[in-house]
């Protein structure tokens, strides 16, 4: 997963779409890889009779991260964007 953040990290404006590409491919192979391990550790964890309580509680709250933090992100993204030239 590391390995896809440090090329994420040092995009920028002049990166080719192949390497931004790339970096992507590579950060999400990491966290498919780590997302399947947390969920094992998570049924390891817990009783027999709450597995799939905790299961389903996993995948609701891997879900919900990725709803929460897309607001401020897509308006820091937003902010970031050049100003047009003046006419």
């Amino acid at each position: 997963m590391a390995a896809g953040c440090a090329p994420l990290a040092g995009l920028g404006a002049e990166s080719s779409r192949g390497a931004a590409t790339l970096a992507m491919v590579v950060l999400g192979l990491g966290i498919g890889l780590v997302m399947r391990n947390l969920l094992l550790v998570v049924q390891n964890t817990v009783p027999s009779r709450g597995l799939g309580i905790a299961t389903s509680a996993t995948q609701f709250l891997r879900s919900t991260g990725v709803l929460i933090p897309e607001k401020p992100l897509r308006r820091s993204v937003h902010a970031a964007e050049p100003l047009p030239a003046p006419a």
